[in-house]
């Protein structure tokens, strides 16, 4: 919950006198909201491995990335970007898929009205030792049903444009070319016949993946970090791939290609 602490009025504040100013420190946490009730009540633990971001307000009125930009919550669900900061600050808040954020005001400080993602209210920190705090709470999903790569390659209107993940939905590379966009997504890969091409077999499975993962589909019996590490080795396999593969030639990329076909299918 954010609050700003007042560290040391006399000699923080005095710039006058000591013509020095110090600048606040900016913090706070993420728990798992274990009852989603955005307070946190005792033993909800901290949330580990949550992305946060950094913005601040520019004289033109915009909201520029900070330096460090992103840091991640550590094993107790805490988080710094340490002193130095004078001005209007903002945090954003990242939800890992499978997750979304509690409600506003209560102990968690982050917005709701995004999803996938919730920025806190922003706070001038003046030229005086201040701590701002802000904290974020985190949720369960319900996980959806997956569907099928036919069904994400006929209906393109179902496609998520507000991203769940740090995947990027609307961007595959499989050797030297990258597919930018759903359409070319679609007609330039979804449509393609495989034509005994292990590249094409596990790219319709993978495009398919990535947009259940992001539309709150979750595996049934696996863990969905395993999930993301699959669909993160496919991805790195087919940017390295020119050339056609022969499926017996790729039996690792065929594995794969057989996992997120089952999790597309509600199987995995």
């Amino acid at each position: 919950m954010k609050f700003l602490t007042r560290i040391t009025l006399f000699t923080a504040c005095l710039i006058l006198l000591s013509g020095v100013a110090t600048a606040g420190v900016i913090n706070g946490s993420v728990w798992y909201d274990q009852n989603c009730d955005g307070i946190r009540n005792t033993g909800e633990p901290g949330f580990e491995g949550a992305r946060v971001e950094l913005y601040k307000q520019l004289g033109s009125g915009q909201w520029a990335p900070q330096t460090p930009y992103n840091t991640a919550t550590d094993a107790n669900g805490y988080y710094t970007f340490g002193d130095g900061h004078v001005g209007n600050y903002t945090v954003k808040f990242i939800a890992p898929a499978g997750y979304f954020f509690s409600p506003m005001d209560g102990d968690s400080d982050a917005s709701t009205d995004s999803g996938n993602y919730g920025f806190v209210n922003y706070t001038n920190l003046p030229h005086c030792n201040y701590d701002v705090v802000w904290d974020a709470g985190l949720c369960k999903k319900i996980c959806k049903e997956p569907l099928t790569q036919g069904f994400w390659k006929n209906h393109p209107a179902a496609w998520v444009d507000d991203p769940l993940t740090q995947m990027d939905l609307f961007k595959l590379k499989i050797g030297d070319i990258t597919y930018t966009g759903k359409d070319s997504l679609i007609n330039d890969v979804l449509k393609q016949p495989v034509k005994n091409d292990a590249r094409i077999i596990l790219a319709h499975q993978l495009i398919a993946a990535r947009l259940n993962v992001e539309n709150g589909a979750c595996p049934k019996t696996a863990d969905l970090n395993e999930l993301t590490g699959i669909i993160a080795d496919a991805e790195e396999w087919l940017a390295g791939q020119k050339n056609k593969v022969s499926p017996s030639a790729s039996p690792e990329a065929i594995a794969w290609a057989e996992t997120l076909d089952k999790f597309n299918n509600g199987n995995y």
